[in-house]
């Protein structure tokens, strides 16, 4: 699903115009890249976690000329999702 699409879904389910659902889905995204971008992880129950997590630096083997570059540390958005929702995912594509 894109952006798009959820914004459409989110206007037909709520009957708003798609300008209004827009305006909602855009300052949702931004708010939870803000908490984010401070550090802070943004949990919606039922669904799941966005964090941070640093990601350790290391060598690794470039694929074409076989050399090796350094890839530095970083912090890397992550997202887990909740029980019940990895759940209903699993359930729905075993059928």
């Amino acid at each position: 699903m894109t952006k798009k699409e959820l914004i459409g879904d989110l206007a037909e389910a709520r009957h708003m115009r798609p300008r209004d659902a827009r305006a909602v889905v855009e300052t949702l995204l931004q708010s939870i890249e803000r908490a984010l971008t401070e550090g802070q992880a943004v949990t919606l129950r039922g669904f799941g976690r966005f964090e941070v997590r640093p990601r350790v630096g290391r060598v690794v083997q470039t694929p074409g000329k076989g050399g090796r570059i350094r890839v530095p540390a970083r912090l890397a958005p992550v997202f887990r999702c909740a029980p019940g929702l990895g759940k209903r995912v699993s359930e729905r594509a075993s059928h």
